[in-house]
């Protein structure tokens, strides 16, 4: 059964992992009609090709029936393109302008402002992919509308050193002061779950 691409949600780059990945050529590039190919011929049906893709628009069926209810779920697919340029908690950065280098200073210059802060802790090792994940502006909005945020990459050697015992984790700070955090990553299927607990850390903001 050949792989079916979600155009939705693919960027359709001519840089597509799954071009360089298949070793049957399955993927290609058509560079007069700019978009990228499947041909059905190549593909031995391993199914290789839908961990290529970070943001899980190419998809896989073993049947004739899978392949339709693929279909349908790419036709119901609410999801638009545009989505892939916002930035996430958890997941890699859009922008690297919310992205600072970590020193103990750093971080201390940082927290230490009359605003109210969010901090992201993350190790690159668990980088979310960008649909699981919730925007950071979402974030921002329930805790406080002046709230700035910062990424910071560390190892998994430096957690102890920061007292973070998951990744990715949130730490909510105001003056210094650290109002609270939640540890892992959380999927839009539990959004509200967690939106919830940030706008109640922001109402101890005094």
């Amino acid at each position: 059964m050949p792989p079916i691409i979600n155009f939705k949600i693919c960027d359709n780059s001519e840089d597509c992992k799954a071009i360089a990945k298949c070793s049957r050529g399955v993927f290609g590039w058509d560079k007069r009609r700019k978009t990228l190919t499947v041909n059905h011929k190549k593909c031995n049906g391993c199914g290789d090709c839908v961990n290529f893709c970070p943001v899980k628009a190419i998809r896989f069926g073993t049947t004739e029936d899978e392949l339709k209810k693929i279909e349908q779920e790419i036709k119901r697919d609410s999801r638009t393109l545009t989505e892939l340029f916002i930035d996430r908690y958890g997941a890699m950065p859009v922008d690297d302008a919310h992205v600072y280098e970590l020193t103990p200073d750093r971080l201390k210059k940082r927290i230490n402002v009359q605003r109210p802060v969010i901090i992201e802790f993350n190790r690159k090792e668990t980088i979310a992919c960008l649909f699981k994940s919730v925007p950071i502006a979402d974030i921002q909005e329930q805790f406080h509308p002046d709230a700035t945020y910062a990424k910071f990459f560390i190892t998994k050697e430096e957690m102890p050193k920061y007292k973070v015992t998951k990744t990715p984790c949130l730490r909510f700070y105001y003056k210094n002061d650290l109002l609270g955090t939640i540890d892992d990553y959380f999927e839009k299927d539990y959004k509200y779950t967690y939106l919830d607990q940030i706008y109640k850390l922001g109402r101890k903001i005094k």
